[in-house]
């Protein structure tokens, strides 16, 4: 089963497109946000959009990531001994 993924700009089913932290735009929108200047019509309505994302994306819980390094804090330490 394929997932369904809806731009976030537009709202239209997205098959292909840039995908940033489990969103996505679709290739229209990622195209339109490329060219986009300041003084363009839909700015806002883009900048609200990546401004939400950015929202849900800082909210989110950050996973601690641990290094092999790390995890062998917990295991006794190897040591050789001197011949």
């Amino acid at each position: 089963m394929t997932e369904k993924l809806i731009c976030i700009l537009c709202g239209k089913p997205a098959l292909d497109g840039l995908r940033i932290h489990g969103e996505m735009f679709c290739l229209a929108c990622e195209s339109r946000l490329i060219k986009l200047k300041p003084n363009d019509d839909d700015y806002g309505r883009c900048l609200a959009g990546l401004r939400d994302l950015w929202a849900r994306w800082t909210a989110e819980p950050k996973k601690e990531l641990i290094t092999e390094s790390e995890s062998d804090v917990d295991s006794p330490a190897k040591t050789s001994e001197p011949n």
